[in-house]
């Protein structure tokens, strides 16, 4: 059995959502580590929801399923607002 592609898409959601995402991108190679407690600095994301709030990942959810051309791994990322400070950055 031949082996299928397979398929990576990153969803970042809107803070305090589980419903809308903010942004998401669908590539074919992984993406690295995204955990609870790192931050998102979302800068240029083409949306204005997003647009500059720094974002404390609260919660990851990772979807996998297969499709007769793909496997798929979507990364679902969740967050809130946190302030935009050094102290943020760099907890004491």
């Amino acid at each position: 059995m031949p082996s299928r592609p397979i398929e990576y898409t990153l969803e970042v959601h809107e803070p305090g959502s589980a419903d809308d995402v903010a942004w998401s991108v669908t590539t074919s190679g992984p993406f690295l580590a995204i955990a609870p407690g790192d931050l998102l600095n979302p800068g240029n994301f083409d949306t204005s929801a997003s647009s500059t709030k720094l974002l404390l990942v609260v919660k990851v959810e990772h979807i996998l399923w297969e499709t007769q051309a793909a496997v798929k791994h979507t990364l679902r990322v969740f967050t809130r607002v946190v302030p935009d400070t050094r102290e943020v950055r760099l907890p004491q």
